[in-house]
C-alpha cells in the first residue's frame, strides 16, 4: 500500500497533466502482467523447489527494482506535506469493517448487534480518516474516495463468486473455469488502454460513471448465468464486461484526485483515496468467502504405529467426517493430496464453523489435523487455485499442531473473531 502510494504521488508531482492518463494505463498494466506470469511460475517452484521458495523468489526482484526506482527518485521535488492519516484511526476502522463483514456473511441473532457496532465504530473513523463528505460523496475529492470504495468493493465481491459458481453451479472443469480469469486480466488491461485515449476527451467523471455501468451490468449477467437454460458463455460474457469497466475506473480515480490536490499535498490525498480502495477490496474479498487447508500431523508415524490396514481405515474415516461437515456448511472440495485437504467457502463464518466443528468430530480417534485458513483471490489456474493467498493459507496450516485451527488476520477480520 505505502509503495503504491509513493508511486502515484511520484506520478501527480513529476508527470504534465496531458500524459498522466497514459502512465496510469501503463501502471494498471503492470498490475495485470504479474497476475498473468505469477501463478505459473509459482506453481513451477513450489512442485520443484517447495512452496516456502515460492516467498523468496520475488526478493532479487525487489532488490532490482529499488535499484532502477531509488536514482529517479532522487529527481523528484519534495515539499513539505502536513496530510497524514490518524494510526489509530485506522486500527478503529479495520475493527468496525470486521464486525459489518462479521453481520453480513452469518446471519444470525447476533448479525443486527454486530451491524450496529460495526457502524458505530466505522463511521467516526472514516470521517477521521477521509476528506470531510466522504460518506456522502461530497463533489471533488470526496466523491472520488466514496467511488474507489464502491467500485472495488462491487467488482471483488464478484470476482470471489465467479469461479466457484462455473465449477459447483455449471459444472465446469477448473481448466475451463479459469479462462474467465484470463479474460478478466485482458480486459482490464485493455479498459485502462482505452480509457488513457479518451478521458481528454470525455472527461474523469463520465468514464467513471460509464466503467461504473459496466460493472454493475457485468455482475447481473454473471448473476444470470446460476439458472438454468442459460447459456454457460454467459458468465464469461458478462465478467469481461465487467473487467473492462474496472480497468476504465481504476486508473480513472487517481487521475481526478491528483486533478484536484493541493500542490504539495499529494501524497496525503491519493493515500485517503487509496485507503478506502483497499478497504472496498477487503470487504469484497470478505464476502467471497475463505479457503481452508487441513493437514494430519505425524502422518507417517501414525501409520508405523497403527499398522497399514489400521490406518487405511482410519484415514478414510477421517476423509469421510470432514468432507460431510464441510460439505455441510457451504464447502468446496477443490484439492486432496495424500492426507490434505484443500477446500473452499463462500462465507469466512462458515468456514471456521466447518474448522472447529470438523476438529470436534475427529476428536474420538487417532487421528486429529492441524487446520490454517486464509481469505483472499487466489488464481484460478490450469491445475487449480494457485498465487500468494494458497501459499500463505497452506503455510499457515503448517505452522499448527494437531488438533489446531490457524486463521490469518484477514480470516479473522472477515469472520470477527
Amino acid at each position: 500500500g505505502g509503495l503504491y502510494v509513493v508511486s502515484l504521488a511520484t506520478v501527480a508531482k513529476t508527470y504534465p497533466e496531458r500524459i498522466r492518463p497514459r502512465v496510469m494505463a501503463l501502471l494498471a498494466s503492470m498490475w495485470i502482467l504479474p497476475g498473468l506470469l505469477g501463478p505459473p511460475v509459482g506453481s513451477v517452484i513450489a512442485e520443484t523447489a517447495g512452496w516456502r521458495w515460492a516467498f523468496v523468489a520475488p526478493l532479487p526482484l525487489i532488490v532490482l527494482a529499488v535499484a532502477l526506482v531509488m536514482p529517479t527518485l532522487r529527481g523528484v521535488r519534495v515539499t513539505e506535506d502536513a496530510s497524514r492519516l490518524p494510526v489509530g484511526a485506522s486500527l478503529v476502522l479495520m475493527f468496525g469493517a470486521g464486525s459489518l463483514l462479521a453481520a453480513l456473511t452469518h446471519v444470525s441473532v447476533w448479525s443486527i448487534p454486530l451491524l450496529l457496532v460495526g457502524l458505530a465504530v466505522t463511521v467516526p473513523a472514516l470521517r477521521r480518516i477521509t476528506p470531510a463528505g466522504t460518506l456522502t460523496a461530497r463533489a471533488g475529492l470526496p466523491a472520488a474516495s466514496a467511488a474507489a470504495f464502491l467500485a472495488s468493493a462491487a467488482f471483488f465481491a464478484t470476482d470471489g463468486f465467479v469461479t466457484l459458481m462455473l465449477t459447483e453451479t455449471r459444472g465446469l472443469s477448473i481448466v475451463l473455469a479459469g479462462v474467465v480469469l484470463t479474460a478478466s486480466a485482458l480486459s482490464w488491461a485493455a479498459g485502462s488502454w482505452w480509457q488513457s485515449r479518451v478521458i481528454g476527451r470525455l472527461g474523469a467523471r463520465r468514464l467513471t460513471s460509464f466503467g461504473a455501468v459496466l460493472i454493475a451490468a457485468g455482475a447481473a449477467v454473471v448473476g444470470v448465468g446460476l439458472l438454468e437454460g442459460v447459456p454457460v458463455v454467459a458468465p464469461y460474457l458478462g465478467w469481461t464486461i465487467g473487467s473492462v469497466g474496472m480497468g476504465i475506473v481504476f486508473p480513472t480515480i487517481p487521475l481526478s484526485v491528483m486533478g484536484e490536490a493541493v500542490e504539495g499535498r499529494e501524497a496525503g490525498e491519493l493515500s485517503s483515496m487509496i485507503l478506502m480502495d483497499y478497504l472496498g477490496v477487503g470487504i469484497g474479498a470478505g464476502l467471497a468467502g475463505a479457503s481452508v487447508f487441513t493437514d494430519i500431523e505425524g502422518s507417517t508415524r501414525l501409520a508405523r504405529e497403527l499398522g497399514p490396514e489400521a490406518y487405511a481405515e482410519a484415514l478414510a474415516e477421517h476423509r469421510r467426517l470432514l468432507r460431510e461437515v464441510y460439505r455441510r456448511h457451504g464447502g468446496v472440495e477443490v484439492d486432496t493430496q495424500g492426507d490434505a485437504f484443500f477446500y473452499a467457502f463462500p462465507d469466512a463464518r462458515e468456514a471456521v464453523a466447518a474448522a472447529d466443528e470438523g476438529r470436534e468430530a475427529l476428536r474420538p480417534g487417532p487421528i486429529h489435523v492441524r487446520v490454517g485458513m486464509h481469505t483472499g483471490t487466489p488464481h484460478l489456474g490450469p491445475e487449480g487455485y494457485v498465487g500468494h493467498d494458497v501459499h500463505l493459507g497452506a503455510r499457515i496450516g503448517a505452522a499448527g499442531h494437531g488438533g489446531q485451527v490457524l486463521v490469518s488476520q484477514a480470516v479473522r477480520a472477515a469472520a470477527a473473531l
